[in-house]
């Protein structure tokens, strides 16, 4: 939606560091979560000992149910008025997400299996389906009534990428090292957590305290509860909430087929090399430093375009590499460009579908926006994950042999290129789709103000 009206002054762009760094510091608990959480399924094949089919299966169907989720933590939050405010009430997910991080890589070894896999399962909910969607429900509402515009918006997102992008690469570089020296069993697990877990939580919750809701929305003035039937009014009505959303499930596919730690511990050898990769993410932060030049002349929509063209090429290059570390760091900075700008630019394209919502007549339900890409985000991320568990289980993989079949080889091969390459393609084409609806967004602004203004009239 759009702020009160108001004269919002030049300077209202300018965010001071200090507010900017508050602002980014659930989004560095929550990427290293994400990025602990990615070493999931090779902490449950070779230290659980569960069969990898039943692993694939387990992250299916948690991130389906996970989905379901995000539109029931939408509707709850679009419907929140407390005096911190609509989406500042939520950060203390981040707590309960670290706390349940810490269970699901506690499970103790002495269960049964089909008990291991239960706990693994709700841990993992846990994690991602209640505070993990809590939190990212309560995300766009949070910024909008934190700062005055999107200018200042945008460049906090860029800074936040960059902080949470440096902090990632922090955490990805460290673990896999520390993993290998301590997580020699269960209780190495637990310990190799809690090293990230108690820091990461303290630092994730200074948001809450220092960035308060300051700027209220039209809607804020509105007491109508969102209903259902408002919701899904919007899902039939406004497709660019779908495009959106495919954008996110097509992210979510790419970022979680898992295929990162066995590609390095079966064709290149050495799973500690991995970290190495996280520096080649350096140079989507150097694109986000560029950011607020860069939107002085091309919409989100066109350089997530360009973005996505380097990660093609970067696909193409994994798949020669083979065991080539030069190789794999050139296709690794490719691969990872768009990720940051995708992800940290949701929060300002579902406040451009929410836009949309209120010139189409509707309400502006950022929340219930925001909760869709996520929805199709984790249902990309379970399908990802799954489907590449359950096709390694199918044609061999056995997590107790130190040698791999060639077909489970070049599964693995392709799960690191090939796969992904064509999901970005069809990214592609999706972002184009969007890209219509952010060249209208400043005509659509207009016309709302000239409602509201005629309103103000009457």
């Amino acid at each position: 939606m759009i702020n009160v009206e108001q004269k919002v002054e030049s300077n209202l762009e300018k965010v001071g560091l200090g507010k900017s760094l508050a602002w980014a510091s659930r989004s560095l608990g929550t990427a290293s979560v994400f990025t602990i959480i990615s070493f999931l399924s090779i902490y449950c094949t070779d230290t659980l000992g569960l069969p990898i089919s039943l692993v694939g299966g387990i992250l299916l169907v948690s991130k389906i149910f996970d989905g379901v989720t995000d539109l029931i933590a939408g509707y709850i939050v679009d419907n929140t008025q407390t005096r911190f405010g609509k989406g500042r009430p939520y950060e203390f997910a981040i707590i309960g997400m670290w706390i349940s991080t810490v269970l699901l890589f506690s499970t103790p070894e002495s269960f049964s299996l089909p008990v291991k896999a239960a706990w693994v399962f709700v841990m993992y909910i846990f994690v991602q389906s209640i505070f993990g969607t809590l939190g990212a429900a309560s995300e766009t509402p949070y910024m909008m009534r934190a700062f005055p515009n999107t200018q200042a918006m945008g460049k906090v997102s860029s800074l936040v990428a960059i902080f949470s992008a440096m902090g990632g690469i922090v955490v990805s570089v460290l673990f896999p090292v520390l993993m290998a020296s301590i997580a020699i069993n269960g209780a190495g697990w637990t310990r190799l957590l809690l090293i990230f877990a108690i820091p990461l939580s303290l630092i994730g919750f200074m948001r809450f305290i220092f960035v308060k809701e300051i700027y209220p929305q039209v809607d804020d003035d509105n007491q109508e509860r969102v209903k259902v039937v408002d919701m899904l009014k919007m899902l039939k009505e406004n497709g660019y909430v779908w495009v959106l959303a495919v954008i996110f499930l097509l992210k979510g596919l790419v970022a979680n087929l898992g295929m990162g730690t066995y590609y390095f511990k079966y064709i290149v050898g050495n799973v500690a090399l991995l970290g190495v990769l996280s520096i080649a993410s350096l140079l989507g932060i150097v694109v986000m430093i560029l950011v607020p030049a860069l939107l002085k002349k091309f919409t989100i929509s066109e350089i997530i375009i360009g973005c996505t063209l380097f990660a093609i090429l970067g696909y193409t290059i994994n798949w020669f590499a083979k065991d080539n570390i030069p190789m794999l760091i050139v296709g690794a900075a490719f691969t990872a460009l768009p990720i940051i700008p995708i992800s940290s630019f949701l929060n300002m394209m579902a406040m451009d579908v929410a836009v949309y919502n209120v010139y189409k007549g509707g309400k502006s339900m950022e929340a219930t926006v925001a909760a869709m890409p996520n929805f199709l985000n984790k249902i990309g991320g379970g399908v990802g994950a799954g489907l590449m568990g359950i096709i390694l289980g199918a044609i061999g993989y056995d997590g107790a042999l130190a040698d791999q079949s060639s077909a489970v080889l070049n599964t693995i091969r392709a799960g690191n290129s090939l796969i992904p390459g064509f999901m970005f393609m069809l990214l592609l084409l999706v972002m184009i789709r969007f890209n219509k609806l952010e060249k209208q967004i400043p005509f659509m602004k207009e016309e709302i103000a000239k409602r509201e203004a005629e309103k103000a009239m009457e």
